[in-house]
């Protein structure tokens, strides 16, 4: 299962800092764990089942995805501002 679709980064200047976004797309997840939680809601006809399967499935994805993506974008920042200091260093 795919938790992200797509992920858009973006660079804002502002008073004087520079603010590195990232904004990232999880509606296929929502959806698709959904209609599984649906199903087997229908399947047991036990109401507990599908909300802890879209808990589980969907929450420990989501979980998942914003501790890896974190992480991705801490390094990508500190790579960029080593790569600007390495700039900096090189004009003067």
């Amino acid at each position: 299962m795919v938790s992200i679709e797509k992920g858009i980064f973006s660079i804002i200047e502002k008073e004087g800092h520079v603010i590195l976004t990232y904004e990232f797309f999880m509606y296929r997840l929502f959806i698709t764990t959904g209609i599984m939680s649906v199903i087997a809601g229908i399947l047991t006809q036990i109401l507990w089942i599908p909300i802890a399967a879209f808990l589980w499935l969907c929450g420990m994805n989501w979980i998942i995805a914003l501790v890896r993506h974190k992480s991705m974008l801490d390094d990508l920042a500190s790579e960029i501002d080593a790569l600007i200091k390495y700039e900096n260093d090189n004009q003067n």
